[in-house]
């Protein structure tokens, strides 16, 4: 027997606590999501009612947290792949192929606030104008207005 436990956690959902650790990717393989801090306190592991047979299921059963064999993880994702609908398969595809593109792209680097030296703010004694002066704009002459 497993040292998990499950409990209703709300009206759509359920939670799987316990030490959860070892059995992580079996637990994702049902279609679970990871929660480090619950309502009810401490960490778990939450599903949809609609799976809460399969996970009552595999607590109940009392597999090993650690499969030697990979193939049997295949096996379970397999099937939980057949009893997805077409709009959960869809949603799988694109997340897996989001995570796929951006492993290939180089971490964006942080951007702070960017304040260009060439200009500055200066303000007029005598007017309440701001004037913004360029370091570029001194050689060149001031332009005519055409206007009156």
């Amino acid at each position: 027997m497993t040292d998990l436990t499950v409990e209703d956690y709300s009206e759509k959902c359920i939670v799987v606590r316990g030490n959860t650790q070892s059995h992580s990717v079996q637990l994702k393989a049902l279609g679970g999501k990871f929660a480090p801090y619950l309502r009810n306190g401490g960490p778990g592991w939450i599903f949809p009612k609609r799976g809460e047979d399969d996970v009552l299921a595999y607590v109940s059963s009392g597999v090993s947290p650690n499969p030697e064999d990979k193939g049997d993880v295949i096996d379970q994702i397999e099937e939980l792949f057949a009893r997805m609908t077409t709009k959960e398969r869809l949603r799988f595809i694109s997340r897996v192929t989001l995570l796929a593109i951006n492993k290939n792209e180089p971490e964006p680097k942080p951007r702070g606030k960017f304040k260009p030296k060439s200009f500055a703010k200066k303000k007029n004694k005598n007017d309440d104008e701001v004037v913004i002066v360029s370091d570029d704009d001194e050689d060149e002459q001031p332009r005519k207005r055409l206007l009156g």
